[in-house]
This record gives structure tokens, sequence and C-alpha cells, in this order.
């Protein structure tokens, strides 16, 4: 995979979801697609790797997604990086809290994939450092359909 791709970090304490996001991301050859469990590991990526879109999940051990994000605003290297959140809490009240929150966008579990990749498509277009590095833009291609389910929720 070429070096000069956007960086999709995942955050992602679950198995079985990391195998999931692997396999679609392979399909998606547009982007380099980085997997961690945890929020530690997912920091200490981020101010090592140039990411330009972070996914996590909500639930997480030890550092949670807040957290997680707020840590990220605090490093000069990482403040603007989009930030998506993918979770199975999806009452109004906690796509409220992810808006306050900061989140790029808000991404409910089941997901609809192709509305998700279109989502981290759009954040890596927008992202600080692939602005500056116009050969790291994504291309526009299609992932096949994996399967129906709910939409992507844009924050910003």
């Amino acid at each position: 995979m070429a070096a000069n791709l956007p960086q999709v970090l995942y955050v992602e304490d679950d198995r079985i979801n990391r195998l999931l996001m692997a396999k679609i991301f392979t399909q998606a050859n547009d982007m380099r697609f980085i997997m961690v469990e945890n929020g530690g590991q997912a920091l200490d990526v981020a101010e090592t790797d140039d990411i330009d879109v972070v996914i996590t999940d909500i639930r997480l051990p030890g550092i949670n997604s807040f957290d997680k994000l707020v840590a990220l605003r605090s490093s000069p290297k990482n403040r603007e990086v989009p930030v998506i959140a993918l979770s199975a809490l999806a009452m109004v009240g906690d796509l409220e809290r992810g808006r306050r929150a900061g989140f790029a966008a808000y991404i409910t579990k089941p997901m609809n994939i192709g509305a998700m990749i279109d989502t981290v498509r759009e954040c890596c277009a927008s992202s600080a450092y692939a602005a500056s590095q116009p050969s790291r833009q994504p291309k526009v291609s299609t992932v096949p359909p994996l399967g129906s389910y709910s939409a992507a929720t844009h924050l910003s």
C-alpha cells in the first residue's frame, strides 16, 4: 500500500468488530487502516504516525472515547484530526453528547457501511494534514455493500 494514502486509526476493544472493520477497509483500498484495542494505544499511534481520521468506539476500557478526544485536542499535532464516534449508544441524548464533545460524526451500530466509508472519506478530505498533502486525498471509489444498516450522523 502506498505511504501517501490517508491514514485511518480505528480504536475498538471487541475482536469481532475489529475483524469486520478490517474486512471493510481491505475493500476500501484508498486509505491505510490502522487498528488498536484501547485509548492509550490510540494516543501513542496518533503521536507517532500522521493520522488523518480516528474512528473510535465510545465504550472502551481505560481511557474512554470522550477523554481520548480531549487528549487528542490538547496535542498540537492532533488538534485538528477529525474523530468519528462509532457506538451502539444511539439515543438522542447520546448523539447530543457526541456533538457537544466535538466528534466530527457519530455513527450508530449497526451501521450503514457505505455511509460510514463516505463519512470517513469526507473526514480524510477535510483533515488538516491531508489538505496540505494533495497526494493523501482519498480517491473516489465505492465499497461493495456488506449489508444495510443505519446511517452515519454528521455532527458538525
